[in-house]
């Protein structure tokens, strides 16, 4: 790799936010933002502006795959209804990320793995009802995620998606569930265990056993 981009700071963008999403990254340092540390689009006056915030337009069906990996200064991440699936690596490493919202009505099946990855800022996150796959370590080590809410259509959780979430305090789950996979692993970290695993009021069962078990770490693993 040259020694340019390794030196790169700054990416100026002439197109929309629905062209860049239309790009394909073959790999993490495809993306010129595993180099830089700030994105650049024009506004509607024709002068460029740091992209803070992220709107997604109801065009876009799903987000690839490293799309939009790096992105250190966005702050907030708005996903329509059209989105299907969110690829590997999607938001890997979007540090200052606090706010993802998924407008109501959404499509999003599949979150990828390492999706989130490294997104220390973001504190809560409820996932869209219909979603059925979390990849393994999607949200890896999101140090400040305290409050995760788990949709009834969920059937897999892959291999330590929430690991490393040192914060994390509360997953919520509509009712009683028999997931393929459901782990939360943290190496030789005794506090990682949840202080509150919900079930809301009005369900009708109870989460069975939240059982955890001390090997090469600490595992919690819900039945």
């Amino acid at each position: 790799m040259s020694e340019e981009l390794h030196n790169l700071k700054e990416v100026y963008y002439n197109g929309t936010m629905s062209d860049w999403c239309n790009i394909t990254f073959s790999s993490s340092d495809a993306n010129p933002m595993y180099y830089a540390q700030r994105f650049y689009m024009l506004d509607e006056n024709n002068e460029y502006y740091e992209v803070t915030e992220i709107e997604i337009t109801d065009t876009i069906t799903s987000i690839g795959e490293c799309q939009f990996y790096g992105f250190k200064n966005v702050t907030n991440v708005i996903i329509p209804n059209s989105v299907t699936s969110i690829g590997d690596s999607a938001f890997y490493n979007c540090t200052s990320l606090t706010n993802v919202i998924f407008e109501e009505g959404s499509k999003l099946t599949t979150i990828q793995n390492v999706a989130f990855y490294n997104c220390t800022s973001l504190t809560n996150i409820t996932i869209p009802s219909g979603v059925t796959s979390i990849g393994s370590y999607a949200f890896y080590n999101s140090i400040n995620l305290k409050e995760i809410t788990l949709p009834e259509s969920l059937l897999e959780i892959g291999e330590g998606a929430f690991s490393e979430c040192k914060s994390l305090k509360r997953i919520t789950i509509p009712k009683q569930k028999m997931f393929r996979t459901f782990s939360v692993y943290t190496e030789f970290q005794l506090w990682f265990i949840p202080t509150d695993v919900e079930v809301p009021v009005d369900a009708t069962e109870t989460i069975p056993s939240v059982v955890p078990q001390l090997s090469a770490g600490l595992r919690v693993n819900v039945f």
